[in-house]
């Protein structure tokens, strides 16, 4: 299952901490391209989990969804992220061990 490092914990949280989002909210990974074109995950805050999407606790009553269509691709991954200002990078990379995720 994905894990998330305490900085993405973090991020995403932040995202999430805005009133008019619905306590059901949390942030989407899912199909997408980059700004080539080429196939990467996409990131988006949703008011609620589509049908099928798979729930990552991200800690704090915040939770990240997953799309049926990147589940697999994501088993054994990390989402790490790095914040700057009020913009986030998001990251996935190889689940080390000893790696300090956590699935929160």
């Amino acid at each position: 299952m994905l894990t998330l490092t305490p900085t993405a914990t973090e991020a995403v949280t932040a995202l999430l901490q805005n009133p008019e989002l619905p306590e059901s909210s949390g942030v989407r990974l899912q199909p997408g391209t980059d700004a080539t074109g080429q196939p990467a995950i996409g990131v988006a805050v949703v008011e609620a989990p589509a049908d099928g999407d798979q729930l990552v606790p991200a800690g704090a009553g915040n939770d990240v969804f997953l799309a049926p269509e990147v589940v697999n691709w994501l088993d054994d991954q990390v989402l790490d992220a790095e914040m700057h200002d009020k913009r986030v990078a998001f990251t996935i990379r190889p689940k080390a061990p000893m790696d300090g995720a956590s699935s929160n």
